[in-house]
């Protein structure tokens, strides 16, 4: 009944459609014989059924509600509004998705997410508005003819559904931090002069790779799934075996300081301890700066003399450079790879020239590597008025093998001119040497090996110092004449005994300057 419905319809829109004109001439044709009062009651009766037709079906074309043959994968909105279509979307994405659950397991734990956990949406939406304009382009006559080519051939729409990667991402974040177990390094110690090892520990760690691959495979089928996450062993990189071989002192130095001056030896005593304990791997490096700081009060660091733009001045710190020094002299002698070092701006106190290092931060540095085949630990210490480096790790040069450096100097840098300062205070003649320069020198320095009674020599490091003026003050006071009040007596007046104050011997000025 629904197709000869239709077929009528279409029938009607064509006959209205041509203004009566042709419709009127084919229908004469088929009155012949009527009277003309017959023919024309027949045409008004056909005209009015047809128009009320046509009226009932532009009714039911136009109502709100989702045409009969439309579908969204197969669930049928027909007599839907839109409205309600997106309701009945959303309810059956929720039933056939969004509850839907990813189980993810591994040993004894496990993580249980529904699709709406994970962020799922679907084009609801969107799919109830297409569905209700299926039909609903052009004329009545057009939309008609859709309306019958629905009723033999549907139109099903698909859902497309997203899910939130930054949620999942999340997830899997999470997760790892629950699952994740760092690995712990063996540790050596150095107590009473013996080794003490704890003992290294295997960490875990999830693969999060693999994890994001599955729950993308089992995401991408909107069904329920248990996965089986991967978690990998992470190793350590010190074991006791490794540590075990550190045994044989390969290279030591010691300089001293004066235990007097306390603050530069409390400085000595904790950048000292900053270093000490250290390890390094084979490949691994020292970064001297970076080991000793910060170098504030919170540290245990003090004020002490320090060389500023070739000038000994307080500073935080000072003392450090020979801590550095004694470090230095005890790699050199280990024959470890030196990658990075400065020679002081002044010629040094405590050791031989070109054999110290300086280091200031943010400026220059002390780096060396761990060239040898096995680890290296670090022991420094500064106490009673002496500074001990040593590395220990294994030997592996011949045992007849000993190396000593020599410095040789090359330059020498006379002193400027003296800087004078006029002080008016004190009178002409006063001189006095208030700052004591130093001379300058370049050197080289030599490594000399000896080996089964063979000794080679061969250059090593060159090392510049700069010579600084000497300064001196001087008066510029003249002195002051007195004509004596004659005396009532004619005795001849007294003589004074001293009239100026003596010049200063300037060797009699004491130089202050702390190396």
């Amino acid at each position: 009944m629904k197709k000869k419905r239709i077929a009528v319809a279409v029938c009607a829109v064509a006959l209205l459609g041509a203004a009566g004109a042709g419709a009127g001439v084919l229908y004469a044709r088929q009155q012949e014989g009527r009277t003309a009062k017959q023919q024309e009651e027949a045409l008004a009766n056909e005209m009015n059924s047809l128009q009320g037709t046509y009226q009932t079906l532009c009714e039911e074309v136009d109502h709100e509600k989702i045409y009969e043959g439309v579908t969204v994968m197969g669930l049928d909105l027909s007599g839907m509004t839109q409205e309600e279509a997106k309701t009945a979307l959303d309810q059956a994405f929720d039933e056939t998705v969004l509850s839907k659950t990813i189980l993810l397991k591994y040993g004894e734990k496990s993580w249980k997410y529904t699709y709406a956990d994970l962020g799922f949406t679907a084009n609801t939406e969107e799919l109830a508005a297409k569905a209700y304009e299926v039909g609903r382009s052009g004329d009545v006559k057009q939309r008609y003819e859709a309306l019958a080519r629905l009723s033999s051939a549907k139109v099903d729409f698909e859902m497309t559904d997203q899910y939130d990667t930054a949620k999942l991402e999340e997830i899997i974040t999470e997760i790892k931090e629950e699952l994740d177990q760092p690995a712990k390094d063996a540790t050596i110690t150095l107590e009473s002069g013996k080794f003490v090892i704890e003992d290294e520990q295997v960490g875990y760690t999830l693969n999060a790779d693999d994890c994001r691959s599955k729950l993308n495979s089992a995401l991408d089928t909107r069904d329920s799934a248990e996965l089986e996450l991967t978690v990998e062993e992470v190793q350590p990189t010190r074991t006791r075996a490794e540590l075990s071989k550190i045994q044989d002192i390969i290279g030591e130095f010691s300089t001293t300081y004066n235990s007097g001056e306390v603050d530069r030896s409390k400085n000595l005593q904790v950048g000292s301890s900053k270093i000490d304990g250290t390890v390094l791997m084979p490949g691994e490096s020292f970064n001297y700066n970076d080991a000793v700081s910060p170098v504030n009060a919170a540290s245990g660091y003090r004020n002490a003399s320090t060389i500023l733009d070739g000038e000994y001045v307080p500073g935080m710190g000072g003392g450090l450079c020979q801590v550095c020094t004694t470090l230095y002299n005890a790699v050199i002698r280990a024959e470890l790879e030196v990658t990075e070092r400065y020679a002081h701006s002044l010629k040094p106190s405590y050791v031989k020239l070109g054999q110290d290092a300086a280091m200031s931060i943010g400026g220059k540095n002390f780096q060396f590597k761990n060239n040898s085949s096995a680890p290296i630990y670090i022991q420094a210490y500064a106490s009673g008025g002496k500074i001990v480096a040593r590395i220990y790790g294994v030997e592996e040069h011949d045992p007849s093998r000993s190396v000593s450096f020599e410095t040789v100097v090359v330059k020498e840098y006379e002193k400027p001119a003296e800087k004078v300062k006029e002080d008016p205070s004190q009178p002409e003649g006063y001189r006095k040497v208030t700052h004591k320069g130093y001379t300058g020198c370049k050197v080289d320095v030599y490594k000399i090996v000896t080996q089964n009674g063979k000794t080679t020599r061969e250059y090593f490091s060159s090392s510049s110092y700069m010579s600084t003026a000497d300064e001196v003050t001087i008066g510029t006071a003249k002195p002051v004449s007195t004509t004596p009040e004659p005396e009532e007596s004619s005795a001849p007046a007294p003589t004074s005994p001293e009239t100026s104050e003596p010049a200063q011997n300037s060797d009699s000025s004491a130089d202050s300057t702390a190396q």
